[in-house]
């Protein structure tokens, strides 16, 4: 045993090999990580890498948002049933404004029934209107409620002279192949789509603290990187 006070070390040598009837050897090793949240494996033989595995020990989490919603749904066992299986549209809604709120993010959900299912705020002051669907049944209508309140929110701050970035999301239980979305037409209301791919990153990440600026412009990058790729391939 040891603590991990370094970057990358070797444990090779510190690893008991016991012999099974079946011929094999099994290796074990205790290693204390200290006040370390995660550590990565890398398990390798003559020169190559087979295997890489992280160990995370969200407990150690400094994320009191982790902590706070945790505290009360401990595993976050509530937030996964209400993001992956309930069949209420309105858990699902809730549950988005939990991944908000983890992702830190100033979030609420409007009460009055013409409205966005969240609207959400960055640190940087730029502001999300958030539409959400368990399924692509109703995709284009959401689709459509969501450009037309943007366009309302836009205009709204044009009018009283602000000035904030707003960004339409709509967010989809489906995996991104299930959904048949045109990513130009995204891209030309302002619109990014989070699906379970994206869920399961951040419930996978749910312990960490998270820059919600830096997350937006990634998706914001993404989005335009993927509309260029969608626009050469339809020239071509």
């Amino acid at each position: 045993s040891g603590s991990l006070h370094t970057a990358r070390m070797q444990i090779a040598d510190a690893m008991t090999w016991a012999a099974q009837d079946s011929g094999e050897f099994i290796g074990s090793i205790s290693l204390a990580t200290t006040d370390s949240v995660g550590a990565q494996i890398l398990v390798g033989y003559a020169g190559r890498t087979y295997v890489r595995q992280w160990f995370w020990d969200p407990s150690k989490s400094s994320s009191p948002r982790y902590h706070a919603l945790n505290e009360f749904d401990p595993d976050l066992k509530g937030l996964k049933q209400a993001l992956f299986t309930s069949p209420e549209g309105r858990d699902f809604e809730k549950a988005v404004g939990c991944i908000a709120y983890l992702l830190g993010l100033s979030s609420a959900l409007p009460l009055q029934s013409n409205t966005p299912d969240l609207v959400a705020s960055t640190p940087r002051g730029r502001h999300l209107v958030v539409e959400c669907t368990l399924g692509i049944s109703d995709f284009s209508k959401k689709l459509g409620k969501l450009v037309d309140r943007y366009n309302a929110l836009r205009k709204s701050f044009a009018g009283a002279t602000l000035t904030m970035e707003i960004v339409g999301v709509l967010v989809c239980r489906l995996p991104r192949d299930q959904i048949a979305a045109r990513e130009s037409e995204l891209q030309q209301h302002h619109i990014l789509l989070a699906t379970k791919e994206n869920l399961d990153y951040v419930m996978n990440r749910a312990w960490q603290v998270h820059e919600p600026d830096t997350l937006l412009d990634a998706a914001i990058a993404s989005m335009t990187a993927q509309h260029r790729i969608v626009g050469q391939t339809s020239a071509e």
